[in-house]
């Protein structure tokens, strides 16, 4: 049996404008109330402008590096969820670009939507405000953890990594 693994510094990192229901609600025509009700949504945070999806990832990732004894420059892999990129056609992992890391290091970043555990997203830069079935849900922040050696009995118990093609044509 391996080394066990587990979670050793979690952060995450969310952008400073909230934007209320009372103002989504009136850009898209429906009360705050019918917003909180349906969706126990409050409020979500929008970036500012020239704050890229990296931006935000590093806050998150620097606020869980606090959390352990590591530095950026120890880390082996970098693994970066998002489904709003800096760029589409450019996608490394965003804490690889503003922290420099060994070359030695390991970088990734997954594409989908709802990214994943832990994502990082700015869905304000590609989000249409006016539209009632986004505009009421979606806000951006970001999510990191440090994962690594733990000591025996602590830690994930198991992983499994599936793919379900039944809706492949």
């Amino acid at each position: 049996m391996g080394t066990p693994v587990g979670i050793l510094g979690a952060g995450s990192y969310l952008p400073e404008r909230v934007v209320t229901n009372a103002e989504v609600g009136e850009r898209v025509g429906v009360a705050l109330q019918w917003i909180e009700q349906q969706n126990q949504i409050r409020t979500r945070r929008y970036a500012a402008t020239p704050k890229a999806t990296s931006d935000l990832t590093v806050r998150a990732a620097e606020r869980a590096l606090e959390q352990t004894d590591l530095a950026v420059h120890r880390m082996d892999f970098i693994i970066v969820s998002t489904s709003t990129p800096d760029s589409p056609s450019h996608r490394p992992p965003p804490t690889c670009r503003t922290h420099p890391a060994p070359p030695e290091q390991g970088a990734s970043t997954s594409t989908s939507s709802a990214a994943g555990f832990p994502g990082a997203e700015v869905y304000s830069r590609i989000l249409d405000c006016d539209e009632r079935k986004t505009a009421v849900l979606l806000g951006d922040g970001t999510g990191a953890v440090v994962v690594g050696p733990v000591p025996t009995g602590y830690g994930v118990v198991a992983c499994g990594l599936h793919t379900l093609m039944t809706h492949m044509s």
